[in-house]
């Protein structure tokens, strides 16, 4: 079964839940290179027996999203990439060091764009009932221009 019309309607998902965690992130003043905004992506995905929107972005967005507690250092290298972004002048060390005592604080872009959206279930109902409909149009077309003897 194709589906087109439900892939349609959640592909349109997709994007406007993108473009509200883009937008949540540059409001929340989280961008320093682009690199999380820019990778939030979503893709519509069919197997055999399921259909859905897969939202992707780059592995460190949960502890921009959930904040990171005490207790673990964090690597040199994103930190002085972090700095440079950002223009500062500080030792990634110091910061690294600060970050293993006090965590880092929450910034939520996709709790926040997620309590905007909520899958409409009547909606994606109607988009089913219009793929099966085509289909059944289709299979009657078909089935109109066989000679029965």
């Amino acid at each position: 079964m194709e589906l087109t019309n439900l892939k349609i309607y959640l592909a349109d998902f997709g994007k406007q839940v993108t473009d509200s965690y883009r937008d949540k992130i540059t409001k929340n003043e989280v961008v320093a290179t682009g690199k999380l905004r820019n990778s939030i992506n979503y893709k519509v995905i069919t197997t055999e027996s399921s259909i859905g929107v897969y939202l992707s972005a780059v592995d460190y967005w949960e502890f921009v999203e959930y904040g990171r507690k005490a207790g673990k250092f964090v690597p040199i290298k994103p930190l002085k990439n972090w700095l440079l972004a950002k223009g500062l002048k500080a030792s990634p060390y110091a910061i690294s060091k600060s970050i293993q005592k006090t965590g880092i604080k929450s910034k939520p872009f996709f709790r926040q764009s997620l309590q905007e959206f909520e899958i409409d279930l009547i909606r994606i109902d109607e988009e089913i009932q219009k793929d099966i409909n085509e289909m059944l149009n289709i299979k009657l077309n078909q089935t109109e221009n066989i000679k029965w003897s």
